[in-house]
C-alpha cells in the first residue's frame, strides 16, 4: 500500500523531497473542507498512465470533508495514492487512521525560544506571555530545557504537569490555560 499518513511538523520539505520523483498534485492550506475533498475526488478518477499522488497538507481536517473521501481512500481508482501530511494522528478520524498505515518524520527543528528570566518572571509576565496554538509543544520541551540550564529543581508533580501538559497540548488544548499552568508552578516551586 502506498498510500499513508504522514505525521511532520514540516510539510514543505516533505513534499519538496517528495516531488521530485514523482507525479504528484498538492493540496494545502488552513483547513481541509467539503470543497477540497470533492475537488480531489473527482480528480482522482482522471485517469493517468503511471503513478499518481495526493498530498493533502492541512493544519485542520473537518469530518464532513474526512467523511466524504473515506470511500476514496478505501478504494482509490488504479495509481492513485494518498499521502496526508498531519501534525498530530489526532486531527484525523478513526477511520481513516485504521485504513491507512501512519509514518512519523522527524525534521530538524530550532530549540523553541524562551523569552523569559525563570527566576525572576512575575504574574504580570506570565499573565502577557503568549504561544500560539501550533508552537505549544515546542514550548513545553524549550521550557523543560530552560529549567535544566537554570538549573531550577523540579518536583515530581510539577514533572507530572510537565507531562500532561504536552498530552493536552496534543489535543487542541487552550494555550493560555498551559503555558499559565506551568510557568506559574515553575514560580511556586521556585520560591
Amino acid at each position: 500500500m502506498k498510500s499513508e499518513i504522514i505525521i511532520t511538523n514540516d510539510f514543505e520539505s516533505f513534499i519538496n523531497s517528495f516531488r521530485e520523483n514523482k507525479l504528484c498534485k498538492v493540496f494545502k492550506g488552513d483547513d481541509f473542507l467539503l470543497d477540497s475533498a470533492m475537488m480531489i475526488y473527482q480528480n482522482a478518477y482522471i485517469k493517468e498512465e503511471r503513478d499518481k499522488y495526493y498530498i493533502l497538507a492541512y493544519e485542520n481536517y473537518s469530518t464532513q470533508a474526512q467523511n466524504y473521501m473515506l470511500k476514496l481512500l478505501e478504494e482509490p481508482p488504479a495509481n492513485v495514492y494518498f499521502k496526508i501530511l498531519v501534525k498530530s494522528k489526532n486531527l484525523l478520524l478513526t477511520t481513516i487512521k485504521s485504513r491507512l498505515i501512519s509514518r512519523k518524520i522527524k525534521g530538524i527543528k530550532e530549540d523553541f525560544e524562551i523569552t523569559l528570566d525563570l527566576k525572576t518572571m512575575s504574574e504580570l509576565d506570565i499573565a502577557t506571555y503568549n504561544i500560539d496554538k501550533s508552537t505549544l509543544t515546542d514550548f513545553i520541551a524549550g521550557l523543560f530545557k530552560k529549567c535544566m540550564q537554570q538549573d531550577l529543581k523540579l518536583s515530581k508533580d510539577l514533572l507530572e504537569e510537565f507531562y500532561k501538559c504536552y498530552e493536552l497540548s496534543k489535543l487542541n488544548s487552550n494555550p493560555k490555560i498551559i503555558t499559565s499552568r506551568l510557568l506559574l508552578g515553575i514560580m511556586r516551586e521556585r520560591s
